[in-house]
């Protein structure tokens, strides 16, 4: 189970809501046992990844993040990763195991890295909030 902790919030209050449903999304592939269900977890937690990705990058195009292109291309291999480990899931050759530890390695370790290094700098420059309304 993956599981979220104080060492992983971002100081943004959206990103670190939307970070904490990643993580519930994640460990809910594990608690499906059908093929089916799994799948519709996937496009739904498909469909979330890119709603978060979109929210980050909106805050970086606002804020001006110097860092915008490399983070926005971590973003895009991330969702190319994605729809590969469904395409091999749907086809019979990958075990949901091996879906939840990429994704939860992945994002812990994007989290501290990327995502924690680009608030910063946003918070270095002004109080840019988004919403996940806008």
């Amino acid at each position: 189970m993956f599981k979220w902790t104080k060492s992983l919030e971002t100081g943004n209050q959206e990103i670190d809501r939307q970070h904490m449903g990643l993580f519930d999304m994640i460990n809910l592939l594990e608690t499906k046992k059908s093929p089916e269900d799994i799948l519709k977890t996937f496009e739904f937690l498909e469909e979330y990844i890119k709603f978060h990705f979109s929210t980050e990058e909106r805050l970086m195009i606002l804020s001006k993040y110097s860092k915008f292109s490399e983070h926005r291309n971590i973003h895009i291999l991330l969702v190319h990763s994605f729809l590969s480990y469904k395409e091999q899931f749907a086809a019979g050759n990958l075990d949901v195991t091996q879906l939840h530890v990429f994704l939860s390695g992945w994002l812990e370790q994007h989290i501290k890295i990327m995502d924690k290094r680009m608030i910063a700098e946003i918070c270095g420059q002004s109080e840019i909030e988004v919403s996940s309304e806008d």
